[in-house]
């Protein structure tokens, strides 16, 4: 009887431990589980923070787009003189006024073969059309003129005609100017600059934005570009001694 007894206790114990053992294999496994799982979630964060902190020359190019025209201008101005001679004396008009030309780069079809983006030292190059005459605009309403009056002409008649005639040339003037190279570079610049706070707002501020011209020397942008590629090439492994 007390044999029976001692071997149910037995088969008991050994139930009991069993499961004790299932339960605590279970308890590691759910344990293994749950590690495994937070490594993957953190890999998968991580993945994602380098994909948003190193943007692709196409994303890039897609945020460039979206500011369809840059604009600068440069305020000058123009001058415009006409005179008449006829039987009766000379007509001399001059007309001056403020003039405003707007310049754009258009970056509407920037794509990525246009951009270059390196890690080390956080540069981004990029190369765009240069800046165009997009708008002229002549400020008449703050003009200055003068007529001059020879023999007998009379200044009221002759003098309003020539000026108007003066005031029409004003325009052709303005359409016709050029500005000269310190105007023109100050327009670069200020093309530049915009373009590269564009690139800025996506990439973030320490970025170092070079905004190559079309126009400009054809080896720039494949400079800066191959300077950049051999400041990410792995350093060249020492020639083994035989």
């Amino acid at each position: 009887m007390s044999t029976t007894t001692d071997i149910l206790r037995s088969k008991r114990a050994a139930l009991i431990y069993a499961g004790a053992v299932a339960a605590l294999a279970l308890l590691m496994a759910l344990g293994l589980y749950v590690q495994q799982a937070s490594v993957i979630e953190a890999g998968r964060t991580i993945a994602t923070a380098a994909s948003q902190s190193a943007p692709t020359p196409a994303a890039v190019a897609r945020h460039v787009r979206s500011a369809s025209l840059v604009t600068s201008r440069l305020e000058t101005s123009v001058r415009a003189q006409t005179a008449d001679t006829g039987w009766n004396g000379t007509v001399v008009a001059t007309v001056e006024a403020p003039a405003i030309l707007s310049y754009g780069v258009d970056l509407s079809r920037m794509d990525s073969s246009r951009i270059r983006i390196s890690g080390v030292g956080g540069v981004c190059v990029l190369t765009v059309p240069p800046p165009t005459r997009i708008a002229t605009e002549v400020r008449t309403g703050d003009e200055k003129f003068s007529v001059e009056v020879g023999g007998l002409a009379l200044r009221m008649i002759g003098g309003e005609h020539q000026l108007g005639l003066a005031r029409t040339r004003l325009y052709e003037q303005a359409a016709r100017f050029r500005p000269n190279p310190v105007q023109m570079n100050e327009i670069r610049a200020t093309a530049r600059e915009q373009i590269a706070g564009v690139v800025r707002t996506m990439l973030g501020e320490p970025t170092v934005v070079r905004v190559v011209f079309e126009d400009e020397q054809p080896s720039a942008f494949e400079d800066a570009a191959r300077r950049m590629t051999a400041a990410e090439a792995p350093p060249e492994a020492p020639p083994e001694h035989q």
